[in-house]
Protein backbone atom coordinates (compact mmCIF):
# COMPACT_ATOMS: atom_id res chain seq x y z
CA UNK A 1 0.00 0.00 0.00
CA UNK A 2 1.53 3.19 -0.79
CA UNK A 3 0.09 7.08 0.11
CA UNK A 4 -0.63 8.73 -3.19
CA UNK A 5 1.77 11.29 -2.74
CA UNK A 6 4.79 8.88 -1.91
CA UNK A 7 6.69 7.34 -5.03
CA UNK A 8 7.08 3.65 -5.60
CA UNK A 9 10.64 4.15 -4.75
CA UNK A 10 12.71 6.72 -2.66
CA UNK A 11 15.87 6.69 -1.08
CA UNK A 12 17.27 8.94 1.64
CA UNK A 13 20.43 9.92 -0.07
CA UNK A 14 20.21 13.32 -2.09
CA UNK A 15 22.56 12.29 -4.66
CA UNK A 16 20.45 9.13 -5.93
CA UNK A 17 18.12 9.38 -8.38
CA UNK A 18 15.49 7.93 -6.32
CA UNK A 19 15.75 11.03 -3.99
CA UNK A 20 12.22 12.90 -2.90
CA UNK A 21 12.09 16.04 -0.78
CA UNK A 22 9.98 14.35 0.88
CA UNK A 23 12.14 12.13 2.38
CA UNK A 24 13.78 15.27 3.90
CA UNK A 25 10.61 17.03 4.86
CA UNK A 26 8.48 14.29 6.13
CA UNK A 27 8.08 11.31 9.07
CA UNK A 28 7.38 8.26 7.30
CA UNK A 29 6.24 4.98 8.25
CA UNK A 30 7.59 1.95 6.64
CA UNK A 31 6.24 -1.46 7.41
CA UNK A 32 7.63 -4.91 5.97
CA UNK A 33 4.99 -7.38 6.54
CA UNK A 34 3.36 -5.29 9.02
CA UNK A 35 6.18 -4.78 11.16
CA UNK A 36 7.32 -1.04 11.16
CA UNK A 37 10.98 -0.71 10.94
CA UNK A 38 13.15 2.40 11.60
CA UNK A 39 16.31 3.46 9.79
CA UNK A 40 15.57 2.66 6.64
CA UNK A 41 17.91 4.26 3.86
CA UNK A 42 15.65 3.26 0.79
CA UNK A 43 13.06 1.42 -0.35
CA UNK A 44 11.03 -0.03 -3.49
CA UNK A 45 7.13 -1.08 -2.65
CA UNK A 46 6.30 -2.38 -6.30
CA UNK A 47 9.71 -4.53 -6.26
CA UNK A 48 8.98 -5.77 -2.11
CA UNK A 49 12.10 -4.43 -0.65
CA UNK A 50 13.83 -2.16 1.69
CA UNK A 51 17.38 -1.07 3.00
CA UNK A 52 17.92 -0.82 6.79
CA UNK A 53 20.74 0.06 8.32
CA UNK A 54 22.91 -2.66 10.68
CA UNK A 55 22.47 -2.82 14.27
CA UNK A 56 24.55 -5.33 16.70
CA UNK A 57 22.66 -6.34 19.70
CA UNK A 58 22.76 -3.63 21.95
CA UNK A 59 21.26 -1.47 19.20
CA UNK A 60 24.40 0.62 18.32
CA UNK A 61 25.09 0.78 14.36
CA UNK A 62 27.59 -1.43 12.77
CA UNK A 63 30.58 0.21 10.65
CA UNK A 64 32.04 -1.74 7.96
CA UNK A 65 35.04 -0.08 6.55
CA UNK A 66 34.22 3.55 6.72
CA UNK A 67 30.56 3.43 6.05
CA UNK A 68 27.68 2.39 7.75
CA UNK A 69 26.76 -1.76 7.09
CA UNK A 70 23.36 -2.07 5.75
CA UNK A 71 20.75 -5.22 5.11
CA UNK A 72 18.74 -5.52 2.19
CA UNK A 73 14.94 -6.84 4.16
CA UNK A 74 12.39 -8.82 1.27
CA UNK A 75 8.73 -8.68 1.88
CA UNK A 76 5.28 -6.74 1.56
CA UNK A 77 6.53 -3.18 1.73
CA UNK A 78 4.42 -0.88 2.95
CA UNK A 79 4.79 3.33 3.23
CA UNK A 80 2.79 6.64 4.33
CA UNK A 81 2.88 9.64 6.06
CA UNK A 82 3.27 10.35 9.82
CA UNK A 83 0.43 12.68 11.19
CA UNK A 84 1.15 15.07 13.50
Amino acid sequence: MLDNRLPDRMSCYPSSEHWSELSRDNRLTVRLDGVKLYYITEYCVSEGWLIQYRRDENDKFIIEGNKLATDKLCGNVTVTLERS
